[in-house]
C-alpha cells in the first residue's frame, strides 16, 4: 500500500476496517455483557488498528529506502506522507499501553515521549558524530536506548539540523542508513505487536477467555476494565503529555516545541488523529451500551464532547506554531484541554461506577 502524494484524511484512517456506528444505551436492545463488549472491541477495532500500524510502518520502510537511494521531489514527498501517515495511525493504538506493546518496552521504543531530559537528541548527536557502522548491524539498534529507536528519533533525522534529510542538499549516508534502521525497527515492533494480539495464545485470547488459569485476567470485568483504562489513558495523555505542556498556563508561556511531532508539522494532526481514534474505539466497542436505559444521557454527553473536542482542534488549524501565535486559535486549544478533562471525568467518575467498573491505576500513574 502506497500513500501517494496526498494527505489521507485522519478520520479515513480509522474507517479502513468495517465502520461501526455508535451504540447508545437507548439503541441497545439489552445491556450487553462485559464479555460481549470486550469481544467487540477486539474484533471491531483493536486488531484492525494494529494491522493498519503494521502496514503503514512497512510502507514507511520502503519510502525511507526509496528516498535515500534516489533522493528527489517525488521520493521526498512520499517519505513525508509516509511519516505523517505513521504518526496518525500510531495515534490509533497509542492508548493501548498494555498487552503486546508493554512487552520488551515496545511502546517506549516505538515512540519515546515525553523526553524530558533530551535523551534522544543527545544520543543521536553522538551517533551521527561517531558514525559507528556497528550500530547499523541487524539487531544492534534495539539494544540502544528506547529514545533512539522510534518515531521521534526518525523525525529528528528527517527534520533537525543542517544535515536534516528533508532539507539537506547532499544526504549524509550514515544519517540515511540510521533512518532506515529506525524505520525497520519500528516495522518489527509493529509486526511483533500484531502477532502477539492475534496468535493462538495471544492477547486477544487472554482477554476473551478469563479464568483462574488465565495469567492476566481472572474475570470478564477485569478485561473490560483494561479497555476502560485505555480510554482514560488516551484522554489523559492527550491533555497532560501532548497538549497542556505546549499551551502552558497562558499564551505568553506557550511553546510549540513541547509538543510531539512539532518539527514535522504533525503535532496538531496527531492530536486530531488521537481524538478520532478514541471516538472510533468507543463506538466500535459498544461500551456505552453497558449503561442502563435511565443513564442514556451519558452516551449522548460523550458524543457531544467528542464533537466539541474535534471541532476545537479543527478550528485551531494544522499548524501548532501558528495556532500559538493567534489568540483565538490558542483559546480553541485551551477549550480542547477543558473538553479532555470533561470526557475523562465522565468516564471515570460517572460511567465507571454506573456500569460496575473500578478503574484502579492506569498506565500513566506515576508519570
Amino acid at each position: 500500500m502506497r500513500f501517494g502524494y496526498f494527505r489521507i484524511g485522519i478520520a479515513a484512517l480509522f474507517m479502513l476496517a468495517a465502520p461501526v456506528a455508535p451504540v447508545t444505551a437507548q439503541e441497545a436492545p439489552g445491556a450487553p455483557t462485559y464479555a460481549a463488549v470486550v469481544d467487540r472491541a477486539i474484533s471491531g477495532y483493536v486488531v484492525a488498528a494494529y494491522e493498519r500500524l503494521q502496514a503503514t510502518t512497512h510502507d514507511l520502510v520502503s519510502h525511507t529506502e526509496d528516498f535515500c537511494l534516489a533522493p528527489g521531489d517525488e521520493t521526498k514527498a512520499a517519505l513525508a506522507e509516509g511519516f505523517a501517515a505513521t504518526v496518525a495511525v500510531w495515534a490509533g493504538v497509542d492508548f493501548f499501553r498494555f498487552g503486546p506493546m508493554a512487552v520488551d518496552a515496545r511502546y517506549e521504543r516505538f515512540a519515546f515521549w515525553p523526553d524530558r531530559h533530551g535523551t534522544a537528541a543527545r544520543q543521536l548527536r553522538r551517533f551521527l558524530a561517531d558514525e559507528d557502522p556497528a550500530l547499523l548491524e541487524p539487531g544492534a539498534l534495539e539494544k540502544q536506548s528506547a529514545a533512539v529507536q522510534g518515531l521521534p528519533a526518525l523525525e529528528s533525522l528527517l527534520h533537525t539540523g543542517s544535515k536534516a534529510l528533508m532539507s539537506a542538499e547532499i544526504l549524509s549516508e550514515f544519517r540515511c542508513n540510521l533512518a532506515m534502521a529506525i524505520a525497520g525497527n519500528m516495522d518489527r515492533i509493529a509486526s511483533q505487536a500484531l502477532a502477539d494480539w492475534t496468535g493462538a495464545a495471544g492477547w486477544a485470547t487472554l482477554m476473551r477467555a478469563p479464568g483462574n488459569d488465565n495469567p492476566v485476567y481472572r474475570t470478564d470485568q477485569e478485561a473490560m476494565t483494561e479497555f476502560l483504562k485505555a480510554i482514560l489513558t488516551g484522554l489523559e495523555q492527550m491533555r497532560d503529555h501532548r497538549l497542556s505542556p505546549a499551551l502552558g498556563a497562558t499564551l505568553d508561556e506557550a511553546r510549540a516545541t513541547r509538543a510531539p511531532y512539532k518539527r514535522s508539522g504533525e503535532a496538531l494532526p496527531y492530536l486530531s488523529a488521537s481524538a478520532d481514534a478514541l471516538e472510533a474505539f468507543v463506538a466500535a466497542s459498544g461500551i456505552m451500551a453497558l449503561l442502563p436505559e435511565d443513564e442514556g444521557w451519558m452516551a449522548n454527553s460523550v458524543a457531544f464532547e467528542f464533537s466539541n473536542l474535534k471541532n476545537a482542534l479543527a478550528d485551531a488549524g494544522p499548524d501548532l506554531e501558528a495556532a500559538l501565535a493567534d489568540t483565538q486559535k490558542y483559546q480553541k486549544l485551551k477549550y480542547a484541554e477543558i473538553v479532555l478533562t470533561s470526557l475523562r471525568d465522565i468516564f471515570q467518575r460517572r460511567f465507571a461506577p454506573v456500569v460496575g467498573l473500578t478503574q484502579g491505576f492506569n498506565a500513566l500513574d506515576g508519570d
